[in-house]
């Protein structure tokens, strides 16, 4: 959330406990980081940007397979999200 608030998205924001099958559900865009709710995303049309934290890369190319960019800071999110 201290990102998100350095650039002005913290009321954007919800963040859920629980189901993730739920959450992504819910949400009006996924940013998943290393996970696999990026296919659940794309099955339901979603938009995703897929987060890295750049060091590490994805076990298989998630952002490759459902079409979606990568974001490796709060900035870029901001950035691709407006």
């Amino acid at each position: 959330m201290k990102q998100a608030a350095q650039v002005g998205l913290v009321d954007e924001m919800v963040l859920l406990d629980g189901d993730a099958h739920e959450a992504v559900a819910l949400a009006d865009i996924v940013l998943p980081g290393y996970s696999s709710s990026a296919f659940d995303a794309a099955l339901r049309q979603k938009p995703v940007i897929c987060v890295t934290d750049g060091d590490r890369p994805y076990p298989i190319d998630i952002s490759a397979i459902v079409d979606a960019p990568r974001a490796r800071s709060a900035d870029e999110i901001a950035t691709i999200i407006n």
